[in-house]
């Protein structure tokens, strides 16, 4: 056999391609996104510099189709690929919930009851909920801890890499069947942990206040 007739070598998909063309499978916008190399965010294949994870192209191009899918994430050496990120739109929703919070909504009666997708940013510090609607009733968080993001907004999904450390899921899509928890669950969900979290201080603070007097 002549090295022109040799047979190349079976193409291994990459981790975030495997990711991206199986949200897309199930529905979900894809889009590819610029990637961290160790020291910044970059356009692979390019030297441009972005600032942060961003879209590398136009966010009405989101995708559900696999083969696009896997296009946008093919790489044929150990070159960067791009970021996952995933848009929301028709099929589901986003909010952006501070971790510690977040932590308590997942401990929660009403949230064991009827869970949804939950990923994980560390250089965030958040967590954000897959929703299944943009119509969230919730009481007694504190400015900035619970933002729920518009329509067509992107989140940086796993396996991505970011400053901080890789994207990952609290609550794995394949574990809820692929279904964003509904909107009033999860209002329900974080009005709790608020009121439980709130009600856990004052304890403190009283128990504190009994322990100095009974120091005086």
């Amino acid at each position: 056999m002549s090295r022109s007739d040799e047979i190349p070598p079976k193409r291994e998909p990459s981790e975030p391609e495997i990711a991206a063309v199986r949200y897309a499978e199930q529905g979900w916008s894809v889009l590819p996104g610029s990637a961290f190399n160790g020291r910044r965010y970059v356009v692979p294949g390019t030297v441009k510099v972005t600032d942060g994870v961003r879209p590398i192209v136009a966010r009405n191009l989101a995708t559900t189709d696999p083969e696009q899918a896997a296009r946008w994430w093919q790489v044929a050496d150990d070159r960067l690929v791009p970021t996952v990120l995933l848009r929301s739109g028709p099929s589901f929703g986003f909010v952006s919930v501070a971790a510690n919070l977040a932590k308590l909504v997942l401990r929660t009666e009403v949230w064991q009851s009827e869970p949804g997708p939950v990923l994980y940013r560390e250089d965030l510090v958040r967590a954000h909920f897959l929703v299944d609607s943009h119509e969230l009733s919730v009481s007694g968080h504190q400015p900035g801890e619970v933002v729920e993001l518009a329509r067509g907004e992107w989140v940086a999904a796993p396996p991505s890499r970011t400053f901080g450390g890789d994207v990952v899921w609290w609550v794995a899509p394949e574990t809820v069947e692929w279904c964003p928890v509904n909107a009033s669950v999860l209002g329900a969900a974080l009005t709790v942990a608020c009121r439980d979290r709130d009600t856990d201080a004052a304890l403190r603070g009283l128990w504190k206040a009994v322990g100095a007097d009974a120091q005086a």
